[in-house]
């Protein structure tokens, strides 16, 4: 039966991942993802992370679990576990609030993409904060997959914007470009590969991206913190080269914190 407000309303706020070994690659930007998320959303006050983490525990709940579930997928999700249905409520105190966090074995890892083009004009609120109700993308993903795409490219008036539930990066020449745009959500593996660039001194920029301007001697990617990075190689009708670069391969070990 349904009861809470997060059950009716798709009301919460979560942040997800993949474990390798135990390793959690940018777990702290999860948590600040979710610690910002509550601040906005739930108690329109600024919420430090020390009081975060005191009331919730979130790190070491996540911390224990990994020495059980060292390879697993998890999603951790903040929601208000009041029966209070109205919609007038203003806001919720930290009392009010619950966590909780699911690992699961990860299916089967996806070698590459094949993708159709949909014209999304939709604008994120908040392109920090990761909604509970993912009914929408969920609807794009499986229009794509039941007309035999793998997901939907989304764009805005002919620029690249993201996939359902991934970011894109284009690699030309050895350069790095992800779309800039307001229709683009804020993913953490696309921040990690940011600091990774700029690491290693490769070049990395935020731009415009017409979906005119890919050709099939460019290499496109799908990121996201629960896969990692997945070749994309057929966007409609355009085959794409499949294979990760030598700097990406370098990108995936480093999530994955191995040698391999």
């Amino acid at each position: 039966m349904l009861s809470k407000r997060c059950e009716l309303y798709g009301e919460s706020v979560f942040s997800s991942f993949r474990a390798y070994g135990g390793h959690v690659a940018g777990l702290d930007l999860h948590l600040e993802r979710l610690r910002y998320a509550v601040s906005e959303y739930y108690l329109f006050r600024d919420l430090a992370l020390s009081d975060f983490e005191a009331y919730f525990h979130a790190k070491d709940k996540i911390q224990e679990l990994l020495c059980t579930a060292p390879d697993n997928y998890y999603r951790v999700t903040i929601y208000a576990g009041s029966s209070e249905l109205s919609l007038q409520k203003e806001k919720f105190g930290l009392s009010e609030l619950d966590i909780e966090i699911k690992c699961n074995k990860p299916s089967q890892e996806v070698q590459s993409l094949k993708l159709n083009t949909r014209d999304f004009h939709f604008k994120y609120l908040d392109t920090k904060i990761k909604a509970g109700s993912y009914f929408q993308n969920l609807q794009l993903k499986r229009q794509a997959l039941n007309k035999g795409f793998s997901d939907s490219l989304l764009l805005d008036n002919g620029l690249i914007c993201e996939l359902s539930t991934s970011n894109v990066v284009v690699e030309k020449n050895g350069c790095f470009f992800a779309p800039k745009n307001e229709n683009v959500f804020a993913g953490i593996t696309l921040k990690l590969f940011e600091i990774f660039c700029k690491k290693n001194q490769v070049p990395f920029e935020f731009v415009s991206l017409p979906i005119s301007e890919i050709s099939e001697e460019d290499k496109v990617y799908a990121l996201n913190s629960v896969q990692g990075v997945i070749c994309i190689d057929k966007i409609n009708e355009l085959e794409l080269v499949s294979q990760k670069s030598d700097f990406i391969q370098k990108f995936s070990q480093s999530l994955r914190k191995s040698d391999e």
